[in-house]
């Protein structure tokens, strides 16, 4: 099974005014981007690209590379944590030390969480 591929960027720098506006990038050509929202102009904040996980949160909320999210453990706690691409695969990097099991972690396979519906996406590691 495959998923398409989708990346968020941050404008930076437009020429038409949509300075901090954030793109889904479906397409790339020169200086515009392609987003299910239009055509925009202008360059972006490389920095901020993220790639779609193919993943979505408790609320249907497609998720990204860089989203802060709260992760629901099966004890009630919920814990914050950052998604990240590593070791050819997204994980969740917790902000503190979780138990994991019987091991102490500080990161885990983001789709194992996801199909258990324990991932709220809350923002992301560029907002302000």
């Amino acid at each position: 099974m495959s998923r398409a591929l989708k990346f968020r960027a941050m404008m930076n720098r437009p020429h038409d005014g949509h300075e901090g506006l954030w793109v889904y990038i479906t397409g790339i050509g020169h200086d515009q981007w392609w987003s299910k929202n239009g055509r925009y102009r202008g360059d972006i904040r490389q920095e901020t690209i993220g790639e779609w996980t193919g993943l979505l949160d408790r609320n249907g909320k497609e998720i990204f590379e860089g989203d802060r999210c709260n992760v629901q453990f099966a004890d009630g706690t919920i814990n914050r944590a950052e998604v990240v691409f590593e070791d050819g695969c997204f994980n969740l990097h917790f902000y503190r030390p979780v138990m994991i099991g019987q091991y102490q972690n500080v990161r885990d396979y983001l789709k194992c969480w996801t199909v258990n519906h324990a991932v709220e996406v809350i923002g992301n590691i560029y907002a302000t």
